[in-house]
């Protein structure tokens, strides 16, 4: 009995280890089995990721050139620009009006020399349609494509990057894109500026030609960009913080990244100002008056000697809206001053030179200005413009700078009655005001009727008081452009 007990003991005991043996025997199993489905779907899911994400560059960019010099390709492996010129065998579909069209890829830079043209003079066209105007006014632009990828093997993705070091650029964006995942950034400085496809903008970074940044005018502070927003919608994402354009908005970006604000908010309206120092508020009566001194309106006289040619001078008064004010509520008139009476020829004037590129203000380009006639020697005005306290003078050329200069010429004077002396050949605009009141004299110089319809670029702003005696004074001068 005790051999039986014994021998129980045993079949237990060998029946316990068969079991731990095949549950050890499950187990690895279904250890291998688990990492043989991690593998399978590790692998799987590395192989979509690799069908999924795997992107070729794109090389179907070009570069288009508009005018004959002052246009430039870097390559990526090179420090010196060179100009560009014609490659042989021309890529199909270059625009006709192109004076040179070539292939344009990954890392290139296309660079524009100030006094290259005005207007758009080069351009990148990318495989899409989408197009990038460059304009070289005031001190040139440089421009690289980073990234331009799309799926190998599917619809799926086109990122598209460009950087803009300086100049003024100009997006249109196609729409109706092939791709189901479409990304379009403009890098400037450490900011990014992600574009909405079907949108059109405009971005500005103003630099010198030493490459620092500065203002848009003379007399703005330095920023680091500027960016408008006609059609679409934008994001600017800069110094940690992100901000939303819809169309109609204009922001800036100042040097440290931060957005400039101004009345409390980041949003400016899409207009331009292109005079700068319109109240006359920038330097004092000296400098204006001495050369080199002032950076914004200079003086210059004529008269025969030894004719009394006038002065001009800044002084200070109350708003014509308000004629009774405090003194800090006090507005600034540049003022012409002339009490020779001796009714001899002269002109005293100021000049602005504003050199400025207006050929994307199609909407409007408004000369606005504030005149007072205090004093007026003569019944009306002279013919011609040669006696009139308050002339107008606006350079300009059409397309190229090779152009002869051309004149938009306005003359304010002072009259009761409408005995004036008109010239039809003289192409001068007279403006009839009463005297002592200030009265607002404004222009769209893209109406139909003006010369300065079609024109590309203005040079100069003059304001003169020209011949007899007068005492003239103006304020909240300006030229306002707006984009289409």
């Amino acid at each position: 009995m005790v051999r039986s007990n014994r021998m129980s003991q045993q079949e237990s005991t060998s029946q316990h280890g068969r079991q731990n043996i095949q549950a050890s025997t499950w187990a690895v199993l279904l250890i291998f089995f688990a990492g043989f489905c991690v593998l399978i779907a590790t692998v799987g899911f590395w192989g979509w990721r690799f069908y999924a994400d795997a992107t070729d560059p794109e090389l179907g960019s070009v570069a288009l050139k508009y005018v004959d010099t002052g246009v430039l390709i870097q390559q990526p492996d090179r420090t010196v620009p060179q100009e560009m010129t014609e490659a042989t065998g021309r890529p199909a579909g270059c625009p006709t009006d192109t004076k040179v069209c070539m292939f344009f890829s990954e890392g290139q830079h296309l660079i524009g020399r100030r006094g290259a043209g005005y207007g758009p003079v080069a351009a990148l066209k990318l495989p899409d349609s989408s197009l990038i105007n460059l304009h070289t006014q005031p001190a040139g632009f440089d421009l690289a494509l980073r990234r331009y990828r799309v799926s190998r093997w599917t619809k799926d993705r086109q990122d598209v990057v460009v950087e803009q070091l300086a100049g003024y650029a100009r997006y249109d964006l196609a729409n109706n894109q092939p791709y189901k995942n479409v990304t379009f950034a403009v890098l400037v400085g450490n900011a990014k500026l992600s574009l909405a496809l079907g949108g059109s903008y405009s971005i500005d970074v103003p630099r010198s030609e030493s490459g620092e940044p500065r203002g848009r005018l003379v007399t703005d502070a330095p920023i680091s960009f500027e960016i408008s927003v006609r059609r679409g919608t934008a994001l600017i994402e800069s110094h940690g913080q992100s901000l939303s354009l819809r169309p109609g908005d204009k922001v800036q970006v100042a040097v440290d990244g931060s957005f400039v604000e101004q009345n409390g908010s980041p949003f400016q309206a899409a207009q331009w100002e292109l005079i700068a120092d319109g109240d006359f508020s920038q330097f004092t009566t000296p400098d204006y008056n001495t050369p080199g001194k002032s950076t914004t309106w200079n003086i210059r006289s004529y008269a025969p000697t030894p004719v009394y040619p006038g002065d001009f001078s800044v002084v200070q008064t109350c708003p014509p809206e308000k004629p009774f004010c405090s003194g800090h509520e006090q507005i600034r008139y540049g003022q012409f001053h002339r009490e020779a009476g001796d009714g001899k020829p002269f002109y005293t004037g100021i000049d602005n030179p504003v050199d400025i590129d207006v050929s994307e203000y199609t909407s409007s380009l408004v000369f606005h200005l504030e005149a007072s006639i205090i004093k007026q020697s003569v019944k009306n005005t002279g013919e011609r413009g040669t006696d009139c306290p308050i002339f107008v003078e606006i350079t300009y050329k059409q397309k190229s700078p090779t152009d002869s200069d051309q004149f938009y010429r306005m003359c304010v004077f002072a009259a009761e009655d409408d005995e004036i002396v008109r010239d039809a050949t003289s192409r001068i605009d007279y403006r009839q005001i009463s005297r002592f009141g200030t009265y607002p004299i404004e222009v769209d110089l893209r109406t139909l009727d003006q010369p300065l319809r079609d024109a590309w670029y203005i040079s100069n702003v003059r304001i003169e008081a020209r011949g007899h005696d007068y005492i003239s004074q103006v304020t909240r001068v300006s030229l306002i452009g707006k984009m289409r």
